[in-house]
C-alpha cells in the first residue's frame, strides 16, 4: 500500500498543468460482490489521461479494501479497448517523468494484480502499448470478435513502460514475450490464445461473456477466494505464509456449513 500511496502522489505531481477532466475511469458494482473498472475517453480511443491515471489508482487503493470477490476492466464501446498513455499530454514529457510516470504505473498495475480478488479484463476492440500493458495486470483476460493485442512499443522506439514486459514474461514465458515484444504487431484473440496470453474467446456482449466465464469462481465463499488468491500471490515467500493464510479459513464459518453439507450427503 506504501508503494500505491507513492504512486498516487506521484500521478497527481504529474497531472499538474494537464488539462483537467480528460476522461474517466469508472468504478461501478452492479452487485455486490463484483466490481466493474471501465474507461470512458472514446474521443482519445479511450487512452489514459493523467487524470485517469490517478484515477485507475485510487479505485484500485479503494478494491485493495473491498470485500468483493470479481472486479471487471473493460471500456467505453469502439474499435480501440485503450490506445496506452494520452500522448497529447504525455508526449513532451521530460526522461525524468517519464521515468517517474513508468515506476507509479507499474506499481498501481501491479497491485491491481496483486488484489484479493479475481480480475478479468475484457477486451472488446484493439489493447495497444500501454493498453496491452493493462490488460496483462489482470489475473484472466477474456476477448471478443473485435478484440486484440498490440505491443506497439518497439515501433515507437521505446520499450514497455508500465511494467508489461515482466508481466508477460510471467505469462508467456521469456521466449514467447520475446517474440511478441520484438515482432511488435497486433495479436488478434486466436494466437493470442494459442500463445498463452487470452484465456478465453467469446461472441456477442463480452461484459456479459466474461462474467459468465468466471460465474464457477463466484460461486466459491469470498473468504476461500481472497485466501486462494493471496497464496497464489505469495507463492515463493516459504510455507509458513502460505500456512498462515490456509489457519484464517479453516474452522470458519464458511468452512464449518461445507463440512456440515458434505455430511449430510454422505448419510
Amino acid at each position: 500500500m506504501t508503494d500505491l500511496t507513492a504512486a498516487i502522489a506521484a500521478l497527481s505531481t504529474l497531472q499538474e498543468g494537464t488539462e483537467q477532466g480528460a476522461g474517466q475511469v469508472h468504478l461501478e458494482h452492479p452487485d455486490s460482490d463484483l466490481a466493474v473498472l471501465r474507461l470512458d475517453h472514446p474521443q482519445r480511443r479511450n487512452a489514459l489521461s493523467v487524470a485517469m491515471m490517478v484515477q485507475l489508482a485510487q479505485h484500485v487503493q479503494a478494491l485493495s479494501h473491498w470485500p468483493g470477490k470479481v472486479v471487471v476492466l473493460t471500456a467505453s464501446p469502439g474499435d480501440v479497448f485503450c490506445s496506452g498513455g494520452d500522448l497529447s499530454q504525455i508526449a513532451d514529457a521530460t526522461p525524468e517523468q517519464a521515468k517517474a510516470m513508468s515506476v507509479a504505473m507499474s506499481a498501481v498495475l501491479d497491485t491491481l494484480l496483486d488484489l484479493p480478488l479475481l480480475s478479468v479484463a475484457a477486451i472488446d476492440g484493439l489493447a495497444v502499448g500501454g493498453g496491452a500493458e493493462l490488460v496483462t495486470a489482470c489475473d484472466y483476460r477474456v476477448g471478443g470478435p473485435a478484440g486484440g493485442i498490440y505491443f506497439v512499443h518497439g515501433r515507437l522506439g521505446i520499450a514497455p513502460g508500465w511494467g508489461g514486459a515482466a508481466r508477460l514474461v510471467r505469462l508467456v514465458g521469456r521466449r514467447t514475450a520475446l517474440r511478441i515484444l520484438t515482432g511488435a504487431r497486433p495479436l488478434r484473440m486466436g494466437e493470442a490464445e494459442r500463445l498463452g496470453l487470452v484465456d478465453h474467446r467469446a461472441d456477442g456482449p463480452i461484459l456479459e461473456a466474461a462474467l459468465a466465464w468466471i460465474a464457477p469462481a463466484r460461486r466459491l465463499p469470498v473468504a476461500a477466494l481472497s485466501a486462494i488468491k493471496r497464496q497464489v500471490v505469495s507463492a515463493g515467500q516459504g510455507a509458513e505464509v502460505q500456512a498462515a493464510i490456509f489457519g484464517e479459513v479453516w474452522g470458519a464459518p464458511d468452512h464449518r456449513a461445507a463440512l456440515e453439507r458434505l455430511q449430510r450427503h454422505r448419510r
